[in-house]
């Protein structure tokens, strides 16, 4: 019973007794003399007190400000980041690619090496070509020539938990949208998001409210259902993820327990180029500027540089931006902000400068950016001055002297999409800019067409301009035509073009095409997609001359000491182990992807990395014998790395087994039987099983030994035993045993 008292027609209350049922003490009056201890309810600000004396009944209404109720937090996206895994193997991706004509033929070859461990990975990608040239007659008119180059070597560690990632070799420094990235030999460490990738950068709108009684909660954006749970009574606040960005709407819908529904409504501005509070990202980086890259192995700069990147969200509204590059000779450095100025878009700014050997340069940039869920405008400008450097410029010419571009489009329903542009382009030394006008509109004629015009003119010389007109039309799932109109340089061309793309799940496909103007062209190509590889061979004829190709891509992978041959794997993937047992149907994500091979292995590529991939087997094809212990299983690949998956795949002796008593009668039903390791003298009951005897005799054993004690305990009390030897069967089988004697 909680006390109170009536007084002169006023309730009171004992001030502990408010402060335990959840009411702030600062928001209760105080009082003096004997009247300390207690509270005129009527006193307390905004108190509303309903007192029934008949049914002896007190309903005591506070504004939320007065009780001591802690706020609800709800992530409205119920994904965990998975703890990845990872074996060890290697993999080596390939692409070949043969082209002959008349006079020249050449082949390429593209080839990938990973080696993984853990969360380590080696890659190193090469590039080889070989090329011949021969006039008709078969007389060389030039030297045959082989080049073979090195691209890329990098080691790679990372540390989820830490979100950094180690890079030691060839690899890319940060950038900024003001800044370059620069291709460098040497040693990175950088935040890496990636490693988590259901966690959100970007801040995200915290949708706050109050709940008077426990209540259910459903979150609406622009008017589809993102989330639905419960929230107690008391504030709560949606972290929503809006899977979106620009300006939106969100509605929030509370029912309670009566059925009553309240809707909150709120609009948000989502940029995924601001951080959240709090959040950073950075890198850092100390090697030698990669010259020549793609055409020499190993040319690097001779003077070493270090540069640095980093952003810091001040607040959900603010990001700050900051790089650095030091060289021996060179010093830049720069910074610039991003502003969420409410729902009117993301202004960014950032300045930056440069000294190189007594001479300093200087750059600015200013971009802003809006967008709905029908309009969205572009705008951004840069102007770098002559003497303006950073480590890419010690190696090369071209360098930006000022560009802008300014874009505005509109997206309806029915209407289509339409995008305005204006492009700026000048690199010093250049004595012209590069000045372009753009527009395009585009619209999907129901399910089966897609119809689009482009125009790009160029605002110094109209030769340059040109206008296309493009028409597609898909017949079905896989098979499309296509036509194309284009205008430039006072020549009309028509393209028509007609392709059936292979199935993913492997087969054939095929594509034609032809052109009329400029002398007329054709070609016609044939596509097969297999699960070990994929191939192309085509024929084209332009200008009178004939020439053919053929390509060819793949993997070869190697683990867990099985190899296996797949389509070219650019991320992660899985090897599932049945324990030996062929021909299980393997699914990715729900849909069967193949079958494991006569040792009971199967390769499952294009996995991703850091992220939940659904495997599991199809237990309705197993032969009726098989034991299953589980048939699903989310797995997580670290980067670029494979995974084993074990599915403990077991034949069971399975039987149905025939019991009659010493009279050659079916034993009773509901007699208990229990069966054990004949052989075993162990007493800890690990190979013990337990049945029911029902009609005519019969139980049922899923996982008998080889040689087997059964004990059976009748329902009047006495017991018997009889001895069964697995007599064999087909796994497809589930045999009958007996009628077995059991005696006394």
């Amino acid at each position: 019973m909680t006390p109170a008292q009536l007084r002169n027609g006023s309730v009171w209350m004992l001030r502990e007794t408010l402060t335990a049922m959840g009411v702030k003490r600062e928001a209760l009056p105080t009082g003096s003399g004997s009247d300390a201890d207690w509270v005129l309810l009527n006193a307390i600000p905004a108190a509303v007190v309903d007192f029934n004396a008949g049914r002896q009944t007190l309903v005591l209404t506070l504004p939320f400000e007065a009780l001591n109720w802690t706020s609800t937090d709800i992530n409205t996206d119920r994904r965990t980041t998975p703890v990845p895994t990872s074996s060890s193997g290697m993999l080596v991706n390939y692409d070949l690619y043969g082209w002959a004509g008349d006079q020249s033929r050449s082949l390429n070859a593209s080839t990938e090496f990973r080696a993984f461990r853990e969360n380590s990975v080696i890659s190193n990608t090469m590039l080889s070509r070989y090329q011949d040239h021969s006039n008709p007659s078969g007389s060389a008119m030039a030297p045959s020539s082989f080049r073979n180059v090195r691209l890329d070597t990098t080691y790679s560690r990372s540390w989820q938990d830490d979100l950094l990632t180690l890079r030691i070799g060839d690899t890319l420094t940060g950038a900024l949208p003001w800044s370059r990235a620069t291709r460098i030999g040497g040693i990175q460490l950088a935040r890496n998001f990636g490693l988590q990738p259901y966690a959100s950068t970007a801040p995200l709108p915290a949708l706050m409210g109050t709940s008077a009684m426990p209540s259910d909660v459903a979150l609406y954006i622009n008017g589809l259902q993102q989330y639905q749970g419960k929230v107690p009574a008391g504030p709560f606040s949606l972290n929503a993820i809006p899977g979106m960005t620009g300006s939106g709407n969100a509605q929030v819908v509370l029912t309670d327990a009566l059925g009553r529904a309240t809707t909150l409504q709120f609009s948000f501005y989502q940029a995924n180029q601001l951080l959240k509070k709090g959040l950073s990202d950075w890198s850092a980086e100390l090697g030698w500027v990669r010259k020549d890259y793609g055409n020499s192995s190993f040319n690097y700069g001779s003077d070493p540089m270090t540069s640095g990147t980093w952003r810091y969200g001040v607040t959900d509204g603010l990001t700050l931006q900051s790089h650095a590059e030091v060289t021996p000779k060179l010093v830049n450095a720069g910074g610039g902000a991003s502003w969420l100025v409410g729902d009117l878009g993301v202004i960014s700014a950032a300045a930056a400068g440069s000294r190189l050997e007594g001479q300093s340069g200087s750059l600015a940039r200013l971009d802003y950016n809006w967008s709905n869920q029908r309009f969205n405008v572009n705008v951004s400008g840069t102007r770098a001055s002559e003497q303006y450097r950073d480590a890419a410029s010690l190696y090369e010419d071209t360098r930006l002297a000022s560009s802008g571009n300014a874009f505005v489009g509109y997206s309806h329903p029915s209407w289509g999409s339409l995008n305005l542009g204006m492009v700026y382009l000048r690199n010093h030394g250049d004595t012209e800019a590069q000045r372009y006008a753009t527009g395009s509109w585009s619209r999907s004629m129901g399910s089966r067409a897609y119809v689009s015009v482009n125009l790009n003119h160029n605002l110094d010389d109209s030769k340059k301009s040109n206008v296309q007109l493009l028409f597609n039309w898909y017949l079905d799932g896989r098979l499309n035509l296509g036509s194309t109109l284009s205008h430039q340089d006072g020549k009309t061309q028509l393209a028509a073009t007609a392709h059936q793309r292979a199935p993913s799940e492997g087969g054939w496909g095929w594509r034609t095409g032809a052109q009329a103007g400029n002398g007329g062209s054709g070609f016609a190509q044939v596509d097969y997609v297999g699960r070990s590889f994929e191939a192309n061979a085509a024929v084209s004829r332009t200008s009178g001359n004939t020439s053919g190709a053929l390509g060819a891509s793949g993997a070869l992978v190697l683990m867990d000491g099985h190899t296996f041959a797949s389509r070219r794997i650019f991320d992660g993937f899985a090897v599932v182990s049945t324990n030996g047992v062929p021909g299980v149907p393997v699914k990715r994500e729900n849909i069967v992807v193949g079958e494991t091979n006569d040792k009971g292995v199967m390769l499952v590529p294009q996995l991703g990395a850091y992220r939940d991939n659904k495997i599991s087997i199809d237990a309705m094809s197993l032969p009726a014998r098989m034991r299953v212990p589980d048939v699903n299983r989310m797995v997580a690949p670290t980067d670029r790395s494979g995974v084993l998956v074990k599915f403990d795949l077991s034949i069971a002796r399975s039987a149905t087994v025939v019991l009659h008593g010493s009279d050659r009668r079916p034993l009773p039903i509901g007699s208990i039987v229990i069966a054990t390791n004949a052989q075993s003298k162990s007493t800890d009951n690990a190979d013990r099983q337990n049945s029911v005897v029902g009609y005519d005799g019969a139980t049922f054993f899923d996982a008998l030994q080889e040689r087997n004690r059964l004990t059976a305990y009748l329902p009047n009390g006495s017991s018997c035993t009889a001895n069964l030897d697995w007599p064999g069967a087909k796994p497809t089988e589930v045999p009958t045993i007996g009628p077995l004697v059991c005696r006394p």
